[in-house]
């Protein structure tokens, strides 16, 4: 709980207060040296190591997603992500044909546009838009309380495990209680 409460913290005054508080340029920064480590720790625990080069291509392209998102250039927006798109299907098709990748490997790539990309430059969008740092301190306090309730949900009332498999310690009243707090909070 404690781990749990400083680590919070730490997040909060290295990440959350300059992000929200500072200028929108930050919050590019911070996403250009965060977003390319999580697609690798992503990439390299989905994709078989003969298909890395998927991933890098996939981490080649981070920086000017963001850089579009932060510049609002929806059209270069757009024709960057399909570029990189389209660079994904043609180096995953030659290492289909070398038998270094699968259908599989291609798909979580191209995913990889999305999750982590496409939703950290959908915070990006959304604190440049007007009213933006609102936004982005009001999701950041929600989710904040989510999971604040979740974990107090779940350490006193939790009964059912979620998911035994992937993460042993989360319950479905861990679940509903994250899902209520926030909720609440959001109304609040």
């Amino acid at each position: 709980m404690i781990t749990r409460l400083l680590s919070a913290l730490v997040m909060i005054i290295v990440l959350a207060i300059p992000v929200a508080f500072g200028p929108a340029w930050v919050l590019l920064v911070i996403a250009i040296i965060v977003v390319p480590w999580c697609v690798y720790e992503l990439m390299r625990s989905t994709i078989s190591k003969s298909a890395s080069v998927l991933s890098y291509i996939l981490m080649a392209g981070t920086e000017g997603f963001l850089w579009y998102s932060y510049q609002t250039s929806f059209m270069m927006l757009f024709l960057f992500s399909a570029g990189v798109a389209l660079s994904i299907i043609v180096a995953g098709l030659y290492l289909f044909e070398k038998e270094m990748a699968t259908g599989r490997d291609v798909a979580i790539a191209l995913s990889g546009l999305i999750y982590p990309i496409g939703l950290f430059s959908f915070w990006i969008l959304l604190r440049n838009a007007p009213d933006g740092r609102f936004w982005m301190i009001f999701g950041l306090i929600c989710t904040f309380i989510a999971d604040g309730g979740a974990y107090f949900s779940g350490k006193y009332l939790g009964k059912r495990k979620l998911s035994p498999r992937l993460s042993p310690k989360k319950t479905v009243e861990g679940l509903i209680g994250g899902i209520a707090a926030s909720v609440i909070m959001g109304l609040a």
